[in-house]
C-alpha cells in the first residue's frame, strides 16, 4: 500500500514535467518511437536468423546420429558375420566355414581348387570352377581376368565376372568384353569361314 501512494504522489509531478515540456515531447517520442520499431525489427530479424540457424543444426545433428546407427548396425553385423556372405560346408574338413570371396574352395566338377569369384543365389552358393584355357587348350580355375574363347566370334577375351548356366546350372566363365570384327583381306575366304 506504501508504494501505491508513493506512485501516486509522483504522478502530479510527472504530469507538470511532461507539460513543461510539451513542445519537445512530440519530437522525442517520435525519435524514441522510431528507435525502438528499428530496434524490435533488428531483434527480430536476429531472433529468425537464430531460429533457422537451429533448426539446420538440429537436421544435420539428426542426419549424423542416423548415419552414426547405420554404421554401428553394419558393424555388428560384420562383427556377427566376419563379412561373410554366407556360409558353406567345406567337402574336406566337413566343418562350416564362412563364404569369403577371394577364399579358396573345392570344385566337385572339376576336382580342383578355385577361387570363390561370387555368391549364387538360385542355387544358393559360392561361384567358382573351371574353365578351358584357350592360348593352354587345359582347363584352369577361373580368375577375373583369365581368358575364354567368346562364344559368337571365337576371338580370345578376358574374364570379367561368373554366373550359372541356366540349363545346366554348371558354373561358367563370363564375359562382357564384346571383341570387334576384323576385317579380312580376302572377303571370299572369310565368307568360306563362315559357311
Amino acid at each position: 500500500e506504501g508504494a501505491t501512494e508513493a506512485v501516486a504522489g509522483l504522478m502530479p509531478a510527472l504530469a507538470a514535467m511532461l507539460d513543461a515540456g510539451s513542445h519537445n515531447r512530440t519530437g522525442d517520442m517520435e525519435d524514441k518511437g522510431i528507435e525502438a520499431r528499428r530496434h524490435l525489427e533488428a531483434t527480430k530479424a536476429a531472433l529468425t536468423t537464430s531460429l533457422h540457424t537451429r533448426r539446420a543444426q538440429a537436421q544435420l545433428l539428426e542426419r549424423q546420429q542416423a548415419d552414426v546407427a547405420r554404421r554401428i548396425a553394419s558393424a555388428l553385423a560384420l562383427s556377427e558375420t566376419g563379412g561373410a556372405q554366407g556360409h558353406m560346408v567345406d567337402i574336406i574338413s566337413g566343418e562350416t566355414i564362412p563364404l569369403l570371396i577371394g577364399c579358396k574352395m573345392f570344385d566337385l566338377a572339376s576336382r580342383a581348387e578355385v577361387p570363390i569369384l561370387d555368391v549364387g543365389t538360385n542355387p544358393p552358393g559360392p561361384l567358382g570352377g573351371v574353365a578351358l584355357d584357350p592360348l593352354l587348350g587345359a582347363p584352369v580355375a577361373i580368375n577375373i581376368g583369365g581368358r575364354i574363347r567368346h562364344g559368337g566370334t571365337g576371338e580370345v577375351v578376358p574374364i570379367t565376372g561368373v554366373g550359372r548356366d541356366p540349363t545346366t546350372l554348371r558354373v561358367v566363365a563370363l564375359s562382357r568384353v564384346v571383341p570387334k570384327p576384323r576385317l579380312s583381306a580376302d572377303p571370299l575366304s572369310e565368307l568360306m569361314r563362315l559357311l
